[in-house]
């Protein structure tokens, strides 16, 4: 993705392993190291205090979490995200390894908005196409919903990227066509295990083509930073 060194060349400016590793530092702080990240790029982010998160030390993955939008309406600072931290604190501990996983995780969310972004700018009339996944009008109007954003054709593509992104961080030594020839095997591709979940039990195969072949396109350019 064309932002992934300028991203990654930021965060070693505002956000240094240096500086950040062994800290305990200020929910606001990081914030507002982030954020002179993202401002001249036209984006934000603040911290959303989330009860949903579990602190458990054993699971990494929940210590925190992105999420973020990209409003179409909106001409400027379109791009909003939201970091996700314990309620119970007020400030986080870096460690070596939750540093890298967080900047990773940070760099993913912002790339995948910044896709939509350009998707919208250069090839609006596709952006809201989907792919046409059948199913039955007995399951909750929640997995309804997840799946009909999950089949549009701007996530497709955006997924793809966060999950080329996954492959070659966690699985670096391994060629990428076989992970994606038996990627129902690899477990720490988070972003596949969305859809996998989201359409368990349906006839998603031809979603599925379409994702594994944009996760393909992605793999030459997708690029995390660097784990220290």
């Amino acid at each position: 993705m064309y932002l992934a060194s300028k991203i990654h060349k930021e965060l070693n400016t505002h956000f240094s392993p240096d500086e950040i590793i062994g800290r305990e530092i200020p929910y606001g702080e990081i914030s507002k190291k982030l954020n002179k990240i993202l401002r001249p790029m036209g984006a934000k982010i603040r911290v959303n205090r989330d009860k949903a998160l579990k602190t458990k030390k054993s699971n990494k993955r929940q210590l925190y979490s992105f999420s973020g939008w990209f409003d179409t309406t909106r001409k400027k600072n379109a791009i909003v995200l939201n970091m996700h931290l314990s309620p119970s604190k007020k400030t986080f501990k870096f460690t070596k390894a939750n540093y890298n996983g967080f900047i990773f995780m940070f760099s993913q969310i912002v790339q995948h908005e910044f896709i939509h972004q350009s998707q919208y700018a250069f090839r609006p009339e596709q952006s809201d196409r989907f792919v046409k996944v059948h199913y039955s009008d007995k399951i909750s109007k929640e997995r309804i919903k997840e799946i009909e954003y999950l089949s549009t054709w701007c996530e497709i593509e955006a997924y793809a990227h966060d999950i080329a992104m996954e492959i070659k961080y966690y699985y670096n030594n391994v060629n990428p066509e076989n992970v994606i020839k038996q990627i129902d095997n690899y477990r720490k591709l988070y972003s596949y295990l969305v859809y996998k979940q989201a359409f368990k039990g349906l006839e998603w195969n031809r979603l599925k083509k379409s994702l594994l072949r944009k996760i393909w396109r992605w793999i030459p350019s997708a690029q995390g930073p660097q784990a220290v």
